[in-house]
């Protein structure tokens, strides 16, 4: 056999020339083995929990932002009364700032008690569930004017 066929690997070693080296697979880093969808399962089940957070975070913001319209409309109402406002004028006040309240007016010789309760809105998503936002305030009268 002369070199030249050696290097062309023909004659002399006799049989096929051996198949290429086969490329080896790297196994799946551990924790990852059958985790193909699980990415895709996560994000089904956290978008549809954060909106949920989100409209519960509205709803208890605008309930907080309805009690304190309540607590100033009551306060603001006993201050009028205390002032000598009729009680009529006194409601209507109050039905201005918080249409649809209950508004109750107690005047005595020494003090002025104003009443307000508020149906809260329905929080979407919760039948059933009915918050009713109420406050009270007590002034002292003021002296009549001379």
């Amino acid at each position: 056999m002369s070199a030249h066929d050696a290097v062309q690997g023909r004659g002399g070693g006799g049989g096929p020339p051996p198949p290429p080296p086969r490329r080896r697979r790297r196994p799946p880093a551990p924790g990852l083995r059958g985790d193909a969808g699980m990415v895709l399962l996560e994000a089904a089940l956290a978008i549809p929990l954060l909106m949920v957070l989100a409209l519960a975070g509205i709803a208890v913001a605008r309930a907080a932002v309805d009690e304190m319209a309540t607590v100033a409309a009551a306060r603001d109402a006993a201050l009028q009364a205390a002032r000598g406002l009729p009680a009529a004028q006194v409601e209507a006040l109050v039905q201005r700032r918080l249409p649809g309240a209950e508004v109750s007016v107690v005047v005595d010789p020494r003090t002025a008690t104003v009443g307000v309760r508020l149906p809260a809105a329905p929080v979407p998503g919760l039948r059933g569930v009915s918050l009713t936002h109420s406050a009270d305030f007590v002034a002292a009268r003021e002296p009549a004017p001379r």
